[in-house]
């Protein structure tokens, strides 16, 4: 009876600790806007997003930054107060993954009843609103939080309209990733449970479960980005009026969930790629920045690039991916395997990046492992 009640009380802390591990690998991010400059919106990464908009239908309108009433106070709202459909604040990850969209706060700055609506909503490849959103109808200056319930989404719009009384705005937009557990980790747990229920005698038992879970859950790590081509859709510097949003997402409509726009040092340290892969006018990438000569963001400062190329960030960039004319420069993987900054107004295909599967532990791991369940044999057979 004794040993009974000592299985079921373990059972209940392996359940505490799973809930602990998964819970504890959730990653939140609020965009508050503030520190951004007010005026027109300068598409930014912040912890792991970038953020742009996206004008409908033509993508030519630009959402802007207000204050709303001193320091830390910056909203977003659109820009365009004479176009009907309004803009879109467009937020993917950078690295591909998915994630939700826990809450936000939401207002009519023009404080009345209106019947434009401001949607929440997943967006599609190539920066068009997919079916799945949200609607609210804002009536006051007053933010309240609303909840959309996106879960698992790789792309969101926040279209806000400012048109016939009015004026959209967006704050404290609550962000989340929520990795999956390592398939080492749910191993090691399948295996306690069924060590624990067949064999445990003693609570000795814990400790070596405890110590194959937290190894099995060191092994869970995945591999770095690998090339795994380019677009057959070519984009000018600006995304064809979609930026960094509509190139990642057309990454991921050719290859799959969690591909995405590669960098330079992916391009580095891939193993993957093939010089015959790459089209003859070269591919997109992203620059890795490692400042040289002063702050990026004071006039004239250079960056030193991964790939060995210094310049201004804007002419790595094709102006942060919204410059689509021949006076901008970007980072393109050339056909030869070179780097190189070329003009932003020739269509050019994205170089794609996707994680490869995770690795499976590696052999020095098995001493870790079998002595913990040769103390938790030794445990058994000493108590039993």
């Amino acid at each position: 009876m004794a040993t009974h009640v000592r299985i079921k009380a373990f059972e209940s802390i392996a359940i505490a600790v799973v809930g602990l591990l998964y819970a504890s690998s959730a990653q939140s991010t609020t965009l508050t806007f503030d520190g951004l400059p007010v005026g027109p919106l300068v598409p930014f990464t912040q912890e792991g997003y970038a953020v742009s908009w996206h004008g409908y239908p033509n993508g030519t309108y630009a959402q802007s930054i207000m204050n709303v009433g001193g320091s830390n106070q910056n909203v977003v709202v659109d820009g365009t107060p004479a176009n009907v459909y309004g803009t879109a604040l467009s937020i993917t990850r950078i690295d591909g993954n998915p994630f939700d969209v826990i809450s936000l706060d939401i207002a009519n700055l023009s404080n009345g009843a209106s019947n434009n609506d401001l949607r929440v909503g997943e967006e599609q490849p190539l920066g068009t609103p997919g079916p799945t959103y949200v609607s609210y109808y804002p009536s006051s200056s007053t933010f309240v939080t609303v909840n959309p319930g996106l879960e698992g989404v790789y792309s969101v719009y926040i279209d806000l309209i400012t048109y016939g009384g009015t004026q959209h705005a967006a704050d404290n937009v609550v962000l989340q990733v929520v990795p999956e557990p390592g398939a080492a980790l749910l191993l090691g747990f399948g295996l306690c449970a069924l060590g624990i229920r067949r064999r445990a005698r003693s609570m000795a038992f814990v400790v070596p479960i405890l110590l194959l879970v937290g190894v099995a859950a060191d092994s869970a790590q995945a591999n770095p980005y690998q090339w795994v081509g380019a677009t057959t859709t070519t984009f000018t510097g600006d995304g064809n009026g979609f930026g960094f949003v509509g190139m990642t997402s057309q990454c991921r409509g050719e290859f799959g969930p969690g591909a995405r726009m590669c960098t330079s040092v992916e391009i580095l340290e891939s193993d993957t790629h093939n010089l015959l892969d790459i089209p003859s006018t070269g591919c997109w990438i992203r620059p890795v920045f490692q400042p040289f000569g002063g702050n990026l963001s004071t006039t004239g400062a250079k960056a030193l690039d991964a790939s060995g190329l210094l310049a201004d960030p804007n002419e790595l960039t094709c102006l942060w991916w919204t410059g689509g004319l021949s006076a901008y420069r970007g980072l393109v993987l050339g056909d030869s395997g070179s780097f190189a900054r070329l003009s932003c107004d020739v269509p050019r295909s994205v170089a794609c990046c996707k994680p490869t599967a995770v690795p499976e532990p590696s052999a020095a791991l098995s001493v870790p492992v079998g002595a913990a369940w040769l103390i938790g044999l030794a445990t058994f057979r000493g108590n039993g």
